[in-house]
């Protein structure tokens, strides 16, 4: 197994093995070895395979294996080309074994095959009649490019209508959050500030694409935007930082195409209480989504002997004092709104510290009606400036930020 693919489900067993107890981590690892190992085909059932693609239309989508809202989207364009009439092949990357295999998603089930490299999708799609392609996201992907490069060339062989979803920022770096060397949200700057920042960059997964090259990323990448049908973006910020990234580029393909939040949510009317009562809602994450920011709110709240709380909502990947902080654990979408009514708190700070393509928490927050405070980054910022209960945070100070969740309570409130 790879360094990154270790990390990657190293990451992914903490949150579990925290949440749901040794168990439930035993039981999801088997289910993932067991269920999720491709195999390895012999000649005989390749040929058989061929045969069975023969003369068939076929769709092509390209995606990790790490799950999240990147295979929730996958999973409903395997289910519109299938009610369309198309098997699908999925071509992902095994990160426990750093292995490309291929998946088809027939009438009545899938199954995965080992495939040497992304390029020898080429001559497998050729069996059939490829009628769409999807590059959704190829995150965790050793040598991306070579990817890229056959879906161009897919393309280019079965005239196909080709998709590019962005649901992050593969397409302008190998650091795919666009988080710089010092682990902070870099908005892409110049290209030379660029170059001498992927030179220096230690993480995981700008190491396992394989390159250092900021350019030759771009070029490759800039070649698949062209070559698109069409560029789908899930908000008007995205599209503004990959125009950063390519500004010479024709936007005449891009679309922005919000996704549709999962769960219907109900206004939810949140009782103002004697005190400001943070709540925070989904997986806190230590490098992105804001566990540090929530550490040093809760030692800011305990050096002013504030009557402040913040109830975490979800999961938390560090351990904090628990007079102050609560957290709740795991939740289904389909209670949330029942969650937050009980849950005391009154301002919910979403503290993500990237520029998120798309957040369903903060949508599912602003459906619901409750205050939704957030810092100046991407689309969750983009979404507070039109909520008349949203408030953008212009700074990541813990004293600054404790000082303007108050004022924003008192004025919610009106005390």
């Amino acid at each position: 197994m790879n360094s990154q693919g270790l990390i990657v489900l190293f990451g992914k067993a903490i949150t579990l093995l925290r949440r749901e107890g040794m168990s439930a981590l035993i039981s999801k690892a088997r289910r993932y070895i067991y269920n999720n190992r491709p195999e390895l085909l012999g000649e005989n059932e390749w040929d058989l395979l061929r045969a069975k693609l023969h003369g068939q239309p076929l769709a092509i989508v390209v995606d990790h294996d790490i799950g999240g809202g990147a295979n929730f989207i996958r999973n409903q364009y395997v289910l519109d080309r299938r009610a369309k009439g198309d098997l699908v092949l999925l071509l992902g990357f095994y990160t426990a074994t750093s292995q490309y295999f291929i998946e088809i998603f027939g009438s009545h089930s899938s199954r995965r095959c080992l495939i040497g490299s992304p390029e020898l999708l080429l001559p497998l799609a050729a069996c059939g009649e490829v009628r769409h392609a999807t590059y959704n996201c190829a995150v965790t992907f050793r040598q991306p490019l070579a990817v890229i490069d056959t879906l161009i060339e897919l393309k280019r062989q079965s005239g196909c209508e080709l998709l590019v979803v962005v649901l992050d920022f593969f397409p302008i770096c190998p650091s795919h959050f666009l988080m710089d060397c010092n682990d902070r949200f870099c908005g892409v700057p110049d290209e030379d500030q660029c170059k001498r920042c992927l030179a220096h960059h230690r993480n995981n997964f700008v190491s396992t694409s394989g390159i250092r090259d900021i350019s030759l990323w771009r070029q490759h990448w800039s070649r698949l935007l062209v070559a698109a049908d069409e560029v789908r973006l899930l908000s008007n910020s995205s599209k503004q930082i990959l125009k950063r990234a390519y500004p010479s580029l024709s936007e005449a393909t891009w679309r922005v195409v919000p996704p549709v939040l999962h769960t219907q949510m109900p206004k939810v009317q949140v009782a103002a209480g004697q005190y400001l009562h943070i709540g925070i809602v989904g997986k806190v994450t230590r490098k992105l989504k804001g566990t540090q920011i929530i550490s040093n709110l809760a030692s800011e709240i305990a050096q002013r002997n504030s009557n402040a709380k913040i109830t975490v909502i979800g999961t938390l990947e560090t351990k904090i004092p628990n007079n102050i902080v609560k957290v709740t654990g795991a939740y289904d979408p389909e209670h949330l709104s029942e969650i937050i009514k009980n849950s005391g708190a009154n301002i919910f700070l979403f503290p993500s510290i990237w520029a998120e393509t798309f957040s369903f928490v903060s949508h599912e927050l602003v459906a619901m009606g409750v205050p939704f405070a957030c810092f100046d980054f991407g689309a969750q910022a983009e979404l507070a400036r039109t909520y008349e209960k949203g408030l953008i945070l212009d700074s990541m100070n813990a004293g600054d930020i404790l000082n303007k969740l108050e004022i924003f309570w008192r004025d919610i409130y009106r005390h």
